[in-house]
């Protein structure tokens, strides 16, 4: 599982920012960090977790204006508290600071920015229920502030409410379009609600006003790796990291990105900076063994998934992957015990279901596998991997009728999958339908054409319903492609010899008997006989003798071809040391 190595792209960190009641201009910038995994459960499967993104800004600048009142002690007395939690908020002593709001506000009601800053303070301890109360009550006393507003977005959004966090960002954008930030937090909104066209939109405002950072590059090329666009996306991570160097989840989405376009080497050339950078981070060894894996290094990927497992345990995506690279070195007993595994993280999930079954078919349990099989298709009815699979299983167990239902189910939907109707044949062949299975095997061949194996079948079935010239003419196929197979040898020879064709019977069995001493040396033996050349025939048979392959002494005596030598001394001397039918290989025709 080709599989594809697919980057989740993260969701991007939201931007907090604080504008003063007196020029709405200055603003101070907090970031919210969110740590999310996102997966795409297709073909192949990554998840890659974001760092906490932060922001820098300027420094807060208050003005409480011209009152032409002079401040009684209370409000002196709140004043003074709320300048001190301004100087904690400052520092990043957030829970200092609410504190300190929360004696001022005792002493005296806070205003719309002490209220603003308070909701962002509680936000950063993750209070995010009481920074929404702050926020709409700054909101309240003061309407159609853009810092509010962009603020109050943020915290809806961490509260999962993205559709009334846009309508927020919305307002504040309309009372300062010229904010970078809006425009940033609004697109990973947008992000989480899977509206990627118009994340990417406000992406691409955010970066004309502020361009290059790498922040919105990085969320940006989050939004068009999910709409498929890993040109593009790569630009923003080149970008990205120009901007800030060195970035390990710009590197493991940018590897992820290289991976879907095949550009697999340069995806590892990215990976293993990213694991560079952060070492041990389960995405990135994912990815890394994911692109590893499509480049045929079966063997690295094992160690990569090993390591992300034991970063992350029992993540099922990894350890899915995982078993398809053991399955691919032929280790299934090895690859079973990974989907075990797997199903334990994800239960009834149709494609670990499906492996798990072929996985125990190659270590012979194919009762077990046609369970996994059923439990497969009652999830995911009529799926033709399924059907295929379960198929090759039932023929296994010998129920080849079964085994066939399955096939027409696969060829019903898939009606171009060579495999299918090899298999398909074979199992009409066992079932004794060997027209059919002809018909098959041609179907098959039609397909993919050249496969040693089709050809091999179709021979043996031609063969059983005496198309001699034709089966012996997909012997020699056979042989083109796969010489010196020793069931091809035998049984073309013993075509060309119902053909009466001995002179090319001759040669095939010379290079069976140099494969495989003795056998072919019997049926060289009638080829003598029938002849005449008694002293050949006489060579041949003692061959038989000396390797064990006589056939039966009934087959011998049955056997015209050997009327020619049957009165000598020497055959029925022969004829003794051959075993009985009970005990005997039949080794002629």
């Amino acid at each position: 599982m080709a599989k594809l190595p697919l980057a989740s792209p993260p969701r991007a960190a939201l931007s907090f920012a604080l504008y003063t009641l007196a020029s709405m201009l200055a603003m101070i910038s907090l970031s919210c960090s969110q740590e999310t995994v996102g997966r795409d459960e297709g073909e192949n499967r990554a998840a890659s977790t974001p760092p906490a993104r932060s922001k820098e800004g300027a420094t807060i600048r208050r003005s409480i204006g011209d009152m032409g009142v002079a401040a009684g002690p209370r409000e002196q007395g709140a004043s003074a508290i709320r300048g001190r939690a301004e100087t904690l908020f400052s520092a990043g002593d957030y829970a200092a600071a609410v504190a300190a709001w929360e004696r001022a506000h005792s002493i005296l009601p806070a205003p719309p920015y002490t209220l603003l800053m308070w909701g962002v303070a509680l936000a950063e301890l993750g209070r995010h229920d009481e920074a929404l109360r702050r926020l709409k009550l700054a909101d309240i006393l003061q309407p159609a502030d853009p810092a509010t507003l962009m603020n109050l977005g943020n915290v809806l959004s961490q509260l999962g409410r993205f559709e009334h966090a846009i309508g927020k960002y919305a307002r504040a954008h309309a009372l300062r379009p010229d904010h970078a930030d809006t425009l940033y937090n609004w697109g990973n909104a947008l992000f989480d609600l899977d509206r990627h066209e118009e994340a990417v939109e406000k992406y691409a405002h955010a970066d004309a006003l502020r361009p290059d950072d790498a922040d919105t590059l990085y969320s940006w090329g989050s939004a068009l790796s999910n709409l498929g666009r890993h040109e593009e996306e790569i630009e923003k991570y080149r970008r990205a990291d120009a901007a800030k160097p060195g970035q390990p989840s710009t590197l493991l989405n940018w590897g992820a990105a290289l991976a879907q376009l095949g550009q697999f080497e340069a995806a590892i050339a990215k990976l293993e900076q990213a694991d560079a950078a952060r070492p041990d981070d389960p995405a990135t060894l994912y990815n890394w063994g994911a692109a590893l894996s499509n480049l045929g290094r079966d063997e690295e990927a094992i160690e990569k998934y090993g390591r992300a497992n034991a970063a992350r345990p029992g993540d099922a995506v990894t350890l899915y992957d995982w078993a398809g690279s053991l399955q691919t070195l032929g280790r299934p007993e090895e690859a079973a015990e990974k989907y075990l595994l797997a199903d334990s993280a994800r239960p009834d999930d149709p494609s670990t279901l499906m492996n798990w079954g072929v996985a125990l078919t190659d270590v012979g349990r194919p009762d077990e596998a046609v369970e996994k099989y059923a439990q497969a298709d009652a999830l995911r009815p009529n799926n033709p991997g399924t059907q295929y699979n379960w198929g090759i299983a039932l023929y296994a167990l010998d129920r080849a009728d079964e085994a066939v239902e399955r096939y027409a189910r696969v060829d019903a939907r898939h009606p171009v999958y060579p495999a299918t109707v090899y298999h398909w044949g074979i199992a009409l062949y066992r079932l004794g339908r060997v027209e059919d299975a002809v018909e098959k095997y041609e179907q098959a061949d039609a397909l993919d054409p050249e496969q040693p194996n089709t050809l091999y079948h179709w021979a043996m079935a031609l063969y059983h319903v005496d198309r001699l010239d034709d089966a012996v003419e997909k012997y020699a196929g056979v042989d083109a492609l796969y010489p010196d197979h020793e069931t091809t040898l035998t049984y073309w020879a013993l075509a060309l010899m119902k053909l009466r064709r001995y002179e090319e019977a001759s040669g095939v069995l010379r290079r069976l008997q140099v494969i495989a001493p003795g056998h072919g040396s019997y049926n060289l033996a009638c080829i003598h006989a029938v002849a005449g050349r008694a002293d050949d025939c006489r060579v041949a048979l003692d061959l038989c003798v000396a390797h064990g392959t006589l056939p039966s002494r009934e087959h011998m005596r049955a056997d015209a071809d050997l009327d020619s030598v049957r009165d000598t001394d020497w055959f029925r001397d022969i004829l003794e040391q051959a075993p009985t039918e009970d005990d005997g290989e039949d080794q002629g025709d």
